[in-house]
């Protein structure tokens, strides 16, 4: 099971340029961000879409501790949930997450109505602590390992498989995109008065629709869907991974 989560993510991709810093944006945003306290600050948006010479102040909505932080791109909502306390404990299910992003997906477009093209939902957290032996007995259930690594046990590694799938979304149906990532990884964890040092199974979701389609087609009711139906999917592949590790 995930007993360290650290980072959940729910993204509305679509036309977003228009809502930036400003007296016209801001004011709005805070009044439906009243409760539950989001301030307004600013970033430099910089990625495939926005090239380092073309940077862009773009608006970003946050939580005084960084918990939550909505930054309006310029071509995507991205709602994140971070881990600001010791093992991810602030962070809840997968589940609160995504009533929360939903409900604060509601307030934006209920001040700045518009559709989506695309939609995702990213999860990411530590399994249980396990002995090496047995971290070592995960990599050959879950990969083919090469004569090499079968004589030189590796202490890190990382697998990403993505499939597509087809769904109904509210009547309608969608190609999504269901990629996962289990890895070996280590680090250091901050529990309560210490930071100690893990060697754990990492175990990454990103779920989102199909990038080919371009029609901006998802209304606040194919948002729930939508996120219902990305649930259920890690739900199961979490459990498949489960049975997959314990044999």
């Amino acid at each position: 099971m995930i007993a360290v989560p650290r980072k959940y993510q729910a993204v509305f991709f679509g036309h977003i340029a228009d809502i930036q810093p400003s007296a016209d944006t801001i004011p709005p945003l805070l009044e439906a961000f009243r409760v539950p306290g989001l301030l307004p600050s600013t970033f430099h948006e910089v990625g495939l879409a926005v090239p380092m010479a073309a940077a862009q102040v773009r608006l970003r909505l946050s939580t005084p501790d960084n918990e939550w932080t909505i930054d309006f791109e310029t071509n995507r909502i991205n709602i994140q949930k971070n881990s600001v306390k010791p093992l991810g404990s602030n962070l809840g299910s997968p589940e609160d997450f995504t009533r929360d992003a939903i409900d604060f997906l509601g307030r934006i477009l209920g001040k700045f109505p518009r559709r989506a093209n695309r939609l995702a939902l990213v999860t990411n957290g530590l399994m249980d602590e396990m002995p090496a032996e047995k971290l070592e007995t995960i990599y050959n259930r879950l990969l083919v390992p090469l004569k090499f690594y079968v004589e030189n046990r590796p202490i890190a590694w990382n697998s990403r498989t993505l499939a597509r799938i087809t769904v109904n979304i509210d009547g309608k149906d969608e190609t999504l995109n269901v990629i996962t990532k289990v890895n070996r990884v280590q680090g250091n964890l901050a529990r309560e008065g210490a930071i100690s040092r893990f060697d754990r199974v990492e175990v990454e979701f990103d779920i989102n629709t199909y990038q080919d389609n371009a029609d901006a087609r998802f209304e606040t009711s194919s948002v729930y869907a939508f996120y219902s139906r990305a649930l259920g999917v890690r739900t199961t592949l979490l459990k498949m991974i489960e049975e997959q590790i314990n044999g």
